[in-house]
């Protein structure tokens, strides 16, 4: 398969795992929201929150020293799962056990949604070893198996929650189905395995290796410090909104986080297309990767530029679509909240080729910064401006997080000029913004004409061109 191939059915792939696995989560919230309280909604999207922050806390980075380690070595697969299982696995039980020690202590939340969080987290160690299978099969370029397991979690949370809505009507019982799906998901990935390692050599058998794991946790500790600094940059303002805000404001908060949840599993999708290769890149052809982090730049600027700005345009209109007008209010963060997503986006490449080569510390210590600037400005403009506030310093400091990873690799000596990648992007999102403006009082029409008049003013100013036709087309080739 050649590379532009490879990287559209990774992309596609990796999107549609994330979407699929994460979209019933989403649709119960939605559901949660249009049905019940906004109390509710507000209390399902904090134990969400817990439990997505207490995920990735534990994650230690594995998922992505996995990758980096086991791409170029695939036939010493066995040895990576068991040993990565294991750690993955203990880490996920002790932060079960030191979220229920929080849970215990006098933090301002009710006894019913102390009961929801706890229920929730419970996903916490099938979730967490299906993230170490989910890179193991990405380090093989094979994304069909999460993809697909991904898909029946998904599933049984989806339609065991609409059941037990309909039977019971209680919040509680809907959050033990969580569990219970992510469970399911995983159970569906054996075959996969067995069938992987029928078709790929192994040299080592399912067996635990002690020095092995010694040496794998050795090489984490700048990756744990992303992990960290970067999930709790992800979730801090949810807990701070929740503390000193009302439940009310705290589920408006949620609904445009959700909104831009989706966007950002776009960011997940490329970082899990791009990092087998870079890795490669770096063993067996350093030249290439300059060349390739402009060209994944480059497509993102043009692919999410204009996403953002229409969300941004048509705020209101998607939240009163999506939760009713109840949660009008939740648009005002969601048209600041959504640029968060282009500096993520813009921050992948870089970020990917620090990874590389091997400056996870560097990388993490640039994400620490983010963290304390985050906290520190919410805990002055939440109280003051509320989930306005807290909406407009996630694309500040996400993009501080870009430019100083972009400082630091030019600071290396690394030949890359991103500012020449902006202008006829510019001009095009101009034009739609026109466009757009003139449509103002409907929604679905202006989003796709609009960006039809993008693609086609970018198409006149020589920024799409037979070359990118080409690569959309090699992107589609059977051969």
């Amino acid at each position: 398969m050649n590379l532009p191939r490879k990287l559209f059915s990774n992309f596609t792939l990796s999107f549609a795992s994330q979407l699929i696995s994460k979209i019933s989560d989403v649709l119960l919230f939605i559901i949660v929201a249009r049905t019940m309280s906004v109390e509710d909604a507000g209390a399902f999207r904090l134990a969400k929150s817990f439990m997505a922050v207490t995920l990735a806390l534990s994650a230690f980075g594995l998922q992505d020293l996995l990758i980096r380690e086991l791409a170029p070595r695939r036939n010493e697969g066995k040895k990576y799962l068991i040993n990565y299982v294991l750690v993955r696995a203990v880490t996920a039980t002790c932060a079960y056990g030191l979220l229920l020690l929080l849970l215990s202590t006098n933090i301002p939340y009710s006894t019913e949604t102390k009961s929801i969080i706890r229920i929730f987290s419970l996903a916490l160690l099938p979730e967490a070893i299906f993230s170490i299978c989910e890179a193991f099969f990405t380090a093989y370029d094979r994304l069909w198996p999460p993809t697909v397991a991904g898909s029946v979690g998904g599933f049984v949370k989806l339609v065991g929650g609409l059941w037990i809505l309909f039977h019971y009507n209680s919040l509680i019982t809907l959050t033990l189905i969580i569990p219970v799906g992510s469970s399911i998901g995983l159970l569906t990935l054996l075959p996969s395995f067995w069938k992987l390692f029928k078709e790929v050599r192994q040299d080592y058998t399912l067996q635990l290796d002690w020095s092995f794991i010694i040496q794998q946790i050795n090489q984490i500790s700048g990756f744990i410090l992303i992990g960290v600094f970067f999930n709790l940059n992800d979730q801090q303002d949810t807990f701070l909104v929740s503390i000193l805000l009302s439940e009310t404001e705290l589920a408006w908060y949620g609904a445009a986080q959700t909104v831009v949840f989706g966007f950002s599993l776009l960011s997940a999708a490329i970082r899990t297309a791009v990092y087998p290769t870079m890795s490669h890149y770096y063993y067996e052809s350093p030249e290439k990767l300059v060349p390739f982090y402009q060209h994944i730049a480059r497509y993102s600027i043009i692919f999410i530029m204009p996403l953002t700005t229409l969300v941004t345009l048509f705020a209101r209109n998607i939240i009163v679509f999506i939760y009713q007008e109840p949660f009008g209010p939740a648009s005002v963060p969601l048209r600041w909240m959504i640029w968060e997503v282009f500096f993520l986006i813009l921050h992948i490449p870089t970020a990917r080729l620090m990874l590389v080569q091997g400056k996870q510390k560097q990388l993490g210590w640039i994400t620490g910064i983010g963290l304390l600037i985050n906290v520190s400005a919410n805990l002055i403009v939440i109280p003051r401006f509320g989930i306005e506030g807290a909406a407009l310093i996630r694309p500040i400091v996400a993009s501080i997080n870009y430019i100083l990873g972009y400082l630091y690799i030019r600071s290396l000596g690394i030949e890359i000029n991103i500012i020449s990648l902006f202008p006829r992007p510019l001009l095009a999102l101009g034009a739609m913004v026109m466009v757009a403006i003139l449509f103002e009082n409907s929604f679905l029409f202006p989003f796709f004409i609009s960006i039809l008049v993008y693609v086609i003013v970018l198409y006149f100013l020589g920024e799409l061109n037979h070359k990118d036709l080409n690569y959309l087309l090699q992107l589609l080739s059977k051969n």
